[in-house]
């Protein structure tokens, strides 16, 4: 009987651990902590230099250790405010367009600061897409 009872009290611990790491990533997905404070970006061509920068630095990033992620996720800061200046001022096309590159940012963002390698390089990929895209269509919308 006592095994048993051992048992149950090892498998409830178990649980109740399982429901706390469970909530502390809800609480991070949903509360990302803010380590850098930048200042907005206020012109086009800073927007394309600091976009340009960002994102071949993200290329740069190969295997998705700790230390990378970690670079990844500080990276993300002004990447985020490059594809906010175009989500707000560019036309019409490209501002839907840097708009899905933001959410798909945030993920990276968010995924890259809770070390989830997986999660990063779908988000990586998913950006490269939406960046590719954009970067043909802008060339095309400024001839």
């Amino acid at each position: 009987m006592l095994p048993i009872i051992r048992t149950l009290c090892l498998l409830g611990f178990t649980i109740f651990i399982g429901a706390c790491q469970d909530n502390a990533e809800l609480s991070n997905e949903q509360k990302p902590v803010q380590h850098l404070q930048l200042p907005d970006i206020t012109t086009q061509s800073e927007a394309w230099d600091v976009l340009q920068a960002t994102s071949q630095e993200l290329r740069n990033r190969q295997q998705l250790g700790a230390s990378e992620l970690n670079e990844i996720h500080m990276i993300t800061y002004s990447l985020e405010k490059a594809i906010a200046y175009f989500a707000t001022q560019s036309e019409p096309t490209l501002a839907k367009q840097a708009q899905a590159m933001a959410i798909v940012v945030e993920d990276l963002h968010l995924h890259s600061e809770n070390n989830r390698k997986e999660a990063s390089q779908a988000a990586l990929n998913r950006y490269f897409k939406l960046h590719e895209v954009f970067i043909a269509d802008a060339k095309t919308a400024a001839n």
